[in-house]
């Protein structure tokens, strides 16, 4: 696998080094990747791993770290960080089936992030309680074959993988003891 990463970033240190802040924004590009191509079956493999797929990641994360108190053997730090992260896959030969690419865990197809959740659409029940479903060619039907590599009709739900992370912490210290509480969150 290869690629080509750009990195801009900033850190600025205030008040003798009790307020800090970061950026940081980058830009990958990466070509050859592993992923799977069909084959002919010769060596009963239908599937093999190549450096193929290539793809495009972006995204920026933010810092922000204050000591607001510092008296004696105490101390307080809080720390806040955010990022955004978006990944798209620009060529892959590999053609995902309809089961692929609805699986809890995601599936990767050209023009979406990697790992992106599909979902068969859904059209109501008939008077006898049987589900609809709009199927791999785009008709109204209680059955769609999952082996389809028919896949446009699928409803794209985003990706798998959060684009958004961050956290809040804060330590207290005192002497040499320390206690942390750090929320996290992922969207």
């Amino acid at each position: 696998e290869k690629g080509y990463l750009f990195d801009l970033g900033i850190d600025v240190v205030l008040l003798q080094n009790r307020v800090r802040f970061s950026f940081d924004y980058y830009h990958k590009s990466s070509f050859d990747n592993i992923d799977r191509i069909k084959t002919s079956g010769i060596g009963g493999q239908m599937t093999k791993l190549v450096n193929y797929a290539d793809m495009t990641t972006k995204g920026f994360d933010v810092m922000f770290d204050a000591t607001p108190i510092i008296y004696g053997d105490f101390s307080w730090k809080s720390t806040l960080t955010f990022g955004k992260s978006k990944s798209k896959i620009k060529k892959a030969q590999w053609q995902p089936r309809i089961f692929d690419l609805v699986r809890a865990d995601g599936g990767n197809l050209v023009g979406y992030p990697v790992k992106s959740l599909f979902s068969i659409q859904y059209e109501g029940m008939t008077l006898d309680g049987i589900p609809r479903f709009i199927n791999e060619y785009g008709n109204v039907s209680s059955a769609v074959y999952m082996q389809s590599i028919n896949v446009e009709n699928l409803k794209y739900e985003g990706p798998v993988d959060p684009v958004y992370t961050g956290g809040f912490s804060n330590t207290f210290k005192w002497k040499s003891l320390a206690l942390n509480l750090f929320v996290t969150f992922q969207a």
